[in-house]
């Protein structure tokens, strides 16, 4: 009998370990993991081309002290849309879901690949902003 009890309860008790885990890792990939220097890699909004960028030539840094220092290494095209034209830093705060940089609200989660997504609206074409450690 006490065979057949654990054999039941074992897998109940191992699965909800590894649910509660995963919970932590999406809490982890949601927090602290943004306090790092991304490149920006991708830009897209409002029906504009894609603007494409090789790492190093425009960084965010997010410090834990609610300061994004961002870093433009490049000449950019006159037409480009991105939210910062020029080198700067600016204050940020942020949510488990949202962050607001320097007044601009976007929804924000890190990929399984580890990509930093950044979007607002992107269903009616606002704008999405992928960047990469």
């Amino acid at each position: 009998m006490k065979k057949i009890l654990l054999n039941l309860f074992l897998p109940c008790i191992v699965g909800f370990l590894s649910i509660s885990c995963a919970d932590d890792d999406t809490m982890n990939r949601n927090g602290s993991e943004i306090f790092a220097t991304w490149s920006l890699i991708n830009y897209q909004c409002c029906l504009s081309p894609s603007e494409t960028y090789n790492r190093s030539e425009i960084l965010w840094t997010f410090s834990n002290n609610g300061e994004l220092s961002i870093a433009i290494n490049t000449k950019l095209d006159e037409n480009s849309q991105i939210p910062f034209q020029n080198s700067t830093t600016v204050a940020y705060t942020k949510t488990e879901t949202e962050i607001t940089i320097d007044q601009l609200t976007y929804d924000y989660r890190i990929e399984e690949s580890g990509d930093l997504i950044l979007s607002d609206s992107p269903a009616s074409d606002g704008p999405i902003i992928i960047l990469r450690k």
